[in-house]
């Protein structure tokens, strides 16, 4: 086997993210105007809510807006 081979098949493991605030979506918000909000960087408001779809936010649903990253 190469040196290296056998890593190459390993998934990379992405770090989990800890919500640490949050915050309830009001009438009219929007991802772009939550990030500056919280004055976020988007990657990390996306890294924070890896599911969020920003087409389909709600009022009441919650989003993180603080928190940090274990793997």
């Amino acid at each position: 086997m190469a040196d290296g081979a056998f890593f190459a098949n390993q998934k990379k493991i992405s770090p989990t993210p800890q919500c640490e605030a949050v915050y309830g979506v009001q009438a009219g918000d929007t991802c772009s105007g939550i990030t500056q909000m919280f004055k976020l960087a988007t990657k990390l408001f996306s890294d924070l809510n890896p599911n969020l779809v920003c087409d389909k936010l709600f009022v009441g649903q919650w989003v993180c807006t603080d928190g940090e990253f274990s793997s």
